[in-house]
C-alpha cells in the first residue's frame, strides 16, 4: 500500500477527470515496468560468489557487477 500514498491526493478527489488521469499515469508506469521485463533473461551469476549480477553503467560502458558489491567485486562484460 505504500506506493498508493504517492497518488492518494488524486485518487481520492471528487473530480472523475482527475481520478482518470491519475489512473492513466499509474497504468503507464506499470506498462513501462513490464516492458522492461519482457523477454528478459535472468542475470548471470557472479563468477566469484555465485550471487546474481546487476547491469551497471560506467564511463567506459555497460558491464555486469555483483549484486553484493563491496562484499564481492566480481564483474563481467556485457
Amino acid at each position: 500500500m505504500e506506493p498508493r500514498k504517492k497518488y492518494d491526493r488524486w485518487l481520492d478527489t471528487e473530480d472523475p477527470v482527475v481520478v482518470a488521469n491519475a489512473m492513466f499515469i499509474i497504468i503507464g508506469r506499470v506498462l513501462n515496468m513490464l516492458k522492461g521485463q519482457k523477454n528478459a533473461e535472468p542475470p548471470p551469476r557472479c563468477p566469484q560468489c555465485q550471487k546474481p549480477m546487476r547491469r551497471r553503467q560506467s564511463a567506459k560502458g555497460d558491464f555486469w557487477g555483483c549484486s553484493v558489491y563491496l562484499a564481492c567485486k566480481g564483474i563481467l562484460s556485457v
